[in-house]
């Protein structure tokens, strides 16, 4: 098992925490009764996801499923894509899994797919791009806004759509082939792809699972998905997928699609269940 230095994302220096929902996500108050790994102590502080482990020195791992692996770098929003999404005047955007999405903290992130959750609409993103608590925009300008963060944990956020002008759509396939219909469970050697509006599409195969990672800075997290898929900023959060399934969203990764990478994936069946979610 090779071991590279990781570097970690800056946006993931800090623990994730739950902020108070605003009075129109009143709905996740009851829904979003979250574990350990996402709820807030009245003080803003919050514990590690479920599938985090204490970065404790000594600590041993199976080296067979859960070997750790050290060469991964945390991913972090991009804050340069400022006409990648751009939306023609007067159009109406179109928010579905693989399109950017804009905070008002000045990123940019490719939106993994849309859930509804007690009968309401919310998008799901990286961790990286929730862990400040956001609010989201359709546009680069940042004026058409979506909705506020409602959660956000290590592997992965939520942000409530509170524009009624904008609908929340299903999610297809990259490439604009069939609609995802459901959640998959990763296997071995399994053919996925992965992609985004603003860099394409690519396929690979997934060469491990139930890894653990050290993202350093304490962080360690294990039943990850890890693929031989490169990632590039303007498609950070870009969904994997095989065939109509959805099985994973992307946590960090090493190399780029010039000389090639490799990509961590938190399994999508955990966040659904968490959320009580169901795919729109």
């Amino acid at each position: 098992m090779s071991t590279e230095h990781p570097r970690h994302a800056p946006l993931l220096a800090r623990p994730p925490r739950l902020v108070a929902a605003l009075s129109a996500l009143a709905v996740l108050v009851s829904l979003l009764t979250l574990s350990a790994a996402g709820a807030a102590t009245a003080a803003g502080t919050a514990s590690a996801p479920s599938n985090a482990v204490p970065a404790t020195p000594g600590t041993a791992f199976d080296a067979g499923a859960t070997a750790v692996d050290t060469g991964a770098t945390a991913f972090d929003a991009d804050t340069t894509a400022a006409d990648a999404g751009a939306t023609a005047e007067g159009a109406q955007p179109l928010l579905a899994g693989g399109t950017q999405v804009y905070s008002s903290t000045g990123h940019t992130c490719t939106l993994a797919v849309n859930l509804r959750i007690s009968g309401s609409a919310f998008g799901l993103l990286p961790g990286a791009c929730t862990d400040t608590y956001p609010d989201w925009y359709a546009d680069p300008q940042r004026t058409i806004r979506l909705g506020p963060t409602v959660d956000s944990q290590f592997t992965h956020g939520i942000f409530a759509y509170q524009n009624a002008t904008i609908p929340a759509e299903q999610t297809r396939v990259c490439g604009g082939g069939d609609i995802i219909d459901s959640v998959g469970y990763p296997a071995l050697g399994q053919t996925v792809t992965t992609g985004s509006t603003a860099t394409g599409c690519r396929s690979g195969t997934i060469s491990a699972v139930n890894v653990t990672v050290d993202f350093g800075n304490g962080w360690v997290i294990s039943g990850l998905i890890r693929t031989n898929l490169c990632s590039e900023p303007y498609d950070f959060g870009s969904g994997l997928t095989a065939g109509t399934m959805l099985i994973g969203i992307p946590v960090g990764g090493s190399g780029n699609c010039s000389v090639g990478g490799t990509t961590f994936y938190q399994p999508m069946a955990p966040v659904l269940a968490q959320y009580g979610a169901t795919i729109i």
